[in-house]
């Protein structure tokens, strides 16, 4: 049996009403909640269980206009995470959905890393209830910004993962690449979703390299062509299971990110990685609603896609691509953007 004070207590709406004349928010409390005290009432403001046309009200002396909506709660809402790498886009009993800048690791991959997303969050919930806990679902590598997904409790994780094709029903990323690619869309050679061990691999003794017992965790990778550049195409890429490996399997192909460091990039002028992940469709397991969230593709990608080559580069493009696609050089050959 689970211990009583590890449960959440569910936020249920208790009161609502449409204003029909010009008040101050205190005074449409006590119209709401007439058995209610005054200081009750300001304690719902204090704990931030009162939403005025959505949006969470603390004031007392706030004012009320002809058909605004009122909503006053059981459980308040947490104030706003105020970090400029993290932003909390959405978030219910059962998940928290955060958007992730360039620069922070999702977990930690050394120790002592005390600066991560899971760990801002964990703290962040913390200090609002010292039970709290959070499970990460889906991880994205420091320097690619995008959504990241977790679960509120232990149960919830464990379904979503291991049904992720039944409730991640699309997880998009946008990408800036050296090279032409000349298909209109495709698919990227994979790796199973697992690790695949080598039946043939030998996993007794010391000194062994892992990657003939063991591949890498990757997921099926397909990809949109949106636009073409000199020398760089702009992708829309779709990622079917939970292990990512865009960048690497980019990379393998040929046609790594721009931006990217010691993984044969021959164009310059990327001040960061131009990928990211901008686009997420989830099914909710427990109430059955589809969510779908979205961010802006960065304008310097859109800037990076209009460059024009140096002279470097193209000798450079020479060396490694002979003979050289004509439509490479071809400024003609670009097409208008089309922003989403």
């Amino acid at each position: 049996m689970k211990n009583k004070s590890l449960v959440r207590k569910r936020r249920q709406l208790i009161a609502k009403w449409q204003c029909n004349q010009p008040i101050t928010i205190l005074e449409a409390m006590a119209k709401l909640l007439p058995e209610s005290s005054r200081t009750s009432q300001k304690q719902y403001l204090r704990d931030r269980c009162v939403r005025l046309n959505g949006e969470v009200c603390t004031s007392p002396l706030q004012n009320v206009s002809v058909g605004d909506f009122l909503e006053v709660f059981n459980v308040g809402f947490l104030p706003p995470i105020s970090t400029p790498e993290v932003k909390l886009l959405w978030e219910d009993d059962h998940f928290v959905l955060l958007q992730k800048e360039a620069g922070l690791h999702t977990i930690s991959t050394r120790e002592g890393e005390k600066k991560t997303v899971f760990r801002i969050v964990a703290d962040y919930y913390k200090s609002i209830n010292s039970l709290e806990k959070i499970f990460l679902l889906n991880r994205l590598d420091r320097e690619t910004p995008g959504l990241v997904l977790f679960a509120r409790n232990r149960e919830v994780q464990q379904e979503v993962i291991e049904n992720w094709s039944k409730y991640i029903l699309s997880q998009t990323f946008t990408a800036l690449v050296e090279g032409i690619i000349a298909e209109e869309e495709g698919e990227m050679l994979h790796i199973s979703d697992s690790s695949v061990k080598s039946p043939r691999a030998n996993t007794s003794g010391k000194g062994r390299n892992k990657a003939q017992s063991e591949a890498p965790r990757r997921s099926r990778v397909s990809y949109e062509v949106m636009e073409r550049g000199q020398w760089r195409t702009l992708l829309k890429l779709t990622l079917h299971g939970r292990y990512n490996g865009i960048r690497s399997q980019l990379s393998e192909r040929g046609n790594p990110v721009m931006g990217e460091k010691n993984k044969g990039c021959l164009l310059r002028g990327a001040k960061a990685l131009a990928i990211t992940q901008n686009e997420m469709l989830f099914l909710h397991p427990i109430t059955g609603k589809r969510h779908h969230f979205a961010m802006e593709i960065p304008e310097a990608i859109y800037k990076l896609l209009k460059g024009r080559l140096t002279s470097s580069e193209r000798v450079a493009i020479r060396e490694k691509e002979e003979p050289m696609p004509e439509k490479a050089f071809n400024l003609s050959s670009i097409k208008p953007i089309k922003r989403p």
